[in-house]
């Protein structure tokens, strides 16, 4: 039969494969745990949620699949929490399994070529068993593993604290041990395949197509089970299904008990959507296909979290090696191997092609890892098995070539090894000063991991409860929960008040207010500081910053601290004689401008809230010019605006000298400019002026102006010839 017990001559020694392995693991591992702690720069959400419910694994609360966040498989979680029981409440205890299995990967892969190349096939051609070259599985191993262990982008998510990170090393245990079963007749490890296959059910979401690449290989065995060139041991494949199915039953439970969890992440991602034409649906998935197969070395991802200024996987010469790999295998489909990689590639890309996202997204593609570089690594043995062969025909002798029993080519596979080697250290040297020198530092990379909230954290945590501090931090308002929570959760640890608000919310001012008075009965208050996130990206922490606003009107402003993507304010005296609010009300206004935008209402008023009628001059004495006054304007977008607009509020005096003005972006509270408020938007800005001391008595105008960023030009009124707009009236004494 096919899978008989089948011995080779000229094996790499044993010493040689430890040691490969060895270097292997060390390569990988220092590219993956240096400076772990603090790269990536930030803690990104989804993992930090994996730390949040890890602590709540340590206090008990046991689960096999955790819902929240999208829902998550639980192998992760209970890694990270085994990392913190031993390690404490880390970031390096949270990236650390993930990590650890990227490495592993390594190893596999190296291990899986031992495997699925030191093996023996049918040959249609010869109609017998023949083996492959005995040296084919160690240079295939090394190039491929060796590739993976120093390639720019399985690093960037190896180190990311990903969960995908552990469905890749499974994937390769799996298939290597499956195939040892059936070849060696084995139950040891058809057990061990058993138990690989069903732990994949718990790593990750695109795991779930592995059960279609196991069915679709099974099939292609159909034609030679027919011709009874295979003998199905059925005790073997039983037991195979039977031990997965017993290791992956608790998870299957959970589905049965919670059907809709299991599709309602992927539901979400499909990119083929009901309300779509036929034509439409295959556009969509004809153009994912396109983008994702362009990671294999054209193009990459965009996105910092998984790739560095969108790099592809490959280098031009893996891209190269790797698709000569994929006609070679596509050339030789008959052989179970080929057959094996082939449909590896196709199924494994479905969790990506399938998906809707900004593609190429290569963390839906970590499936994929293992078989491309195995790819490369049998392009690889495949082209020195070819020069070996031409030098032999064209030996003087003209002696037959029996590859598998020449020692020549144990040499030739010997020196290949050495010449990858000095690729890989070539490529890992520059793989290191990419990452730490270029990736690192990217500001692009600190946003996507939202390095700010972790420096925020770090920056609070050792402040003793007895400074009299305390802390309003705001979060995005279009996640449930608040998708920016999670880190906080996870890395706040210190005694310090810090409250965290969504202010987007109607009754936010109402809860920071009713926050600050129960702090005031606990203890002192003596000094309140705003965080105030500066990132341009539209994530929604407080677009027109509220929280600053209101205390600006209900407190004293001392100077800021400036830091990267985030600033401190700090401010005392905190008046909390009555409930805090933006306003009370806002008077209408019909102003109606011929950039498609008009001003719908204002409310203005004095500091610690009191607010004016703006028909009525507002009377200053000096002592009220100490203190800024507050402003609220309503805007409607009355179409889709083309240009980004500023307001400028502007003081003049009574002769019309500009004495003072302050312009400001029109932004709404995802920090999107006009351009990007869509039509009918309604959007509150909202202003705090100092108005400067020292002006001489008499009466002002406050007055708006509206223009185009770009351009400068005001938009003046429909049918009015001065772009200016009388707001309020104001009487110095």
């Amino acid at each position: 039969t096919m899978f008989a017990n089948h011995s080779a001559n000229n094996r790499p020694p044993r010493w040689l494969g430890i040691l490969t392995a060895l270097l292997l693991l060390g390569v990988a591992g220092v590219l993956r745990f240096y400076r772990l702690e603090e790269a990536p720069p930030g803690l990104y959400p989804d993992i930090a949620a994996n730390g949040v419910d890890a602590l709540q694994v340590l206090r008990g609360h046991l689960q096999v699949f955790f819902p929240e966040n999208n829902g998550r498989e639980g192998m992760i979680i209970y890694l990270v929490a085994g990392m913190i029981h031993f390690m404490g409440r880390t970031i390096f205890a949270l990236l650390l399994p993930s990590a650890v299995a990227s490495v592993l990967t390594v190893l596999a892969v190296f291990l899986l070529c031992q495997t699925l190349y030191q093996t023996v096939e049918w040959d249609d051609r010869l109609g017998r068993v023949v083996a492959y070259p005995v040296w084919q599985g160690w240079i295939a191993g090394v190039s491929a593993a060796g590739l993976l262990a120093v390639s720019l982008g399985p690093i960037i998510i190896g180190r990311g604290g990903w969960r995908a990170n552990l469905f890749p090393l499974f994937l390769a245990l799996a298939i290597a041990t499956l195939w040892n079963g059936f070849q060696r007749r084995s139950w040891l490890w058809i057990g061990l395949a058993g138990v690989c296959s069903g732990l994949v059910a718990y790593t990750y979401l695109a795991s779930r197509v592995y059960p279609l690449l196991l069915l679709l290989f099974a099939l292609s065995f159909v034609p030679d089970i027919l011709r009874k060139r295979l003998k199905v041991p059925i005790p073997l494949l039983l037991g195979y299904v039977g031990i997965s199915l017993v290791v992956a039953l608790p998870m299957l439970l959970y589905f049965v008990a919670n059907p809709g969890q299991l599709a309602s992440r992927s539901s979400e991602l499909l990119v083929v959507k009901a309300d779509q034409s036929l034509l439409a649906n295959l556009g969509a998935l004809s153009q994912n296909l396109l983008d994702h197969l362009a990671v294999l070395g054209w193009s990459g991802d965009p996105n910092p979290r998984h790739a560095y200024q969108q790099m592809p996987w490959l280098s031009p010469l893996e891209a190269i090696l790797f698709w000569l790999g994929v006609g070679w295998l596509c050339w030789h489909w008959r052989k179970p191997v080929s057959r094996l990689l082939l449909l590896w590639l196709a199924v494994m890309l479905l969790p990506a092609v399938l998906a809707i996202d900004t593609p190429p997204n290569t963390l839906r593609m970590v499936g994929l890892l293992p078989v491309v570089y195995i790819t490369i690594g049998t392009s690889v043995a495949r082209l020195i098995t070819l020069l070996h062969r031409v030098a032999s025909k064209s030996s003087p002798n003209g002696q037959a070539f029996a590859i598998r029993e020449t020692r020549a080519f144990g040499y030739l596979g010997f020196g290949t090894g050495i010449l990858v080697a000095i690729w890989i250290v070539v490529q890992g040297y520059t793989t290191y000063h990419i990452y730490f020198d270029k990736w690192l530092p990217d500001p692009a990379t600190y946003e996507a991991y939202l390095g700010e909230w972790k420096a925020m954290i770090e920056e609070v945590n050792p402040k003793s409860v007895d400074s009299g501090e305390v802390y309003l931090v705001p979060t995005g308002s279009q996640f449930p929960r608040g998708y920016h929570i999670y880190q906080f959760d996870y890395l706040y640890t210190g005694s310090l008040p810090v409250h965290l608000f969504k202010m987007g919310e109607s009754d936010a001012a109402e809860e920071v207010y009713q926050a600050l008075v129960q702090d005031q009965r606990q203890q002192s208050v003596r000094r309140v500081n705003v965080v105030n996130w500066t990132r341009g990206e539209h994530w929604g922490g407080d677009g027109t910053d509220r929280l600053l606003f209101l205390l600006n009107k209900y407190a004293q402003p001392e100077s800021p601290a400036r830091y990267t993507n985030y600033d401190v304010y700090p401010f005392q005296q905190i008046e909390l004689g009555k409930p805090w609010q933006l306003y009370d009300q806002l008077e209408p206004l019909n102003v109606a401008y011929d950039g498609h935008i008009s001003l719908l209402g204002v409310a203005f008023g004095l500091h610690g809230g009191e607010q004016k009628l703006r028909e009525q001059p507002v009377r200053l004495t000096s002592e009220l010019l100490q203190q800024p006054l507050w402003l609220v304007l309503m805007w409607r977008a009355d179409q889709p605006m083309t240009a980004d607009y500023r307001v400028s509020l502007r003081l003049h005096d009574a002769n019309g000298a500009l004495v003072f003005q302050q312009d400001q972006d029109l932004r709404n509270y995802d920090r999107l400019t006009t351009r990007g408020w869509g039509a009918q938007a309604i959007v509150e800005s909202l202003h705090t002026m100092a108005v400067p001391p020292g002006l001489p008595k008499g009466a002002y105008q406050l007055r708006a102006v509206l223009y185009d960023n770009v351009t400068l030009t005001p938009t003046v009124q429909i049918g009015v010839w001065q772009p200016e707009y009388r707001l309020a009236e104001f009487i110095i004494e």
